[in-house]
């Protein structure tokens, strides 16, 4: 073989080589973007055990507000009733997957309800997931006070 056979043929099995990796990122990309959905329609219909699977047990849960939660507070106050969502979507997402961490960000837009009365939600989102046994898990969450639209 020539030399120049030589460098394609090495090319063409390095080219080779990474599209498996290729191949799994994209798969997880879809993965987390399914993750993403999921939790997105278990907290509006306050599903615990939806939630429950989701969520890693080392959760750290930042409201815009500047409160955190661990797992077990977010799931008692995401579950309890109180304030139940009308509307949820989480338009302009982006996912990023490096390894087994994944970055996901997005709008949340929302119509809650608070004490009675409608509340309009419009905040940003950083979501950090982290595959655990072979499962996309949220780890953290904050969330923060996008500019005036």
């Amino acid at each position: 073989m020539t030399q120049s056979g030589r460098r394609t043929a090495l090319i063409a099995a390095a080219g080779a080589a990474l599209l498996p990796a290729a191949a799994q990122a994209a798969g997880d990309e879809t993965a987390v973007n399914e993750a993403v959905e999921a939790f997105r329609a278990a907290l509006k219909d306050g599903n615990r055990a939806r939630l429950d699977a989701l969520v890693a047990p080392e959760l750290s849960y930042g409201h815009s507000s500047a409160r955190i939660e661990n797992k077990q507070q977010f799931l008692d106050n995401a579950t309890a009733g109180t304030s139940p969502f009308n509307s949820l979507t989480l338009p302009n997402q982006t996912v990023a997957v490096v390894g087994d961490s994944a970055i996901a960000r997005h709008h949340f837009v929302a119509e809650q309800m608070v004490r009675g009365a409608p509340v309009n939600i419009r905040i940003g989102v950083l979501q950090v997931w982290q595959k655990q046994s072979g499962r996309w898990l949220l780890l953290a969450r904050q969330a923060f006070a996008l500019p005036a639209a």
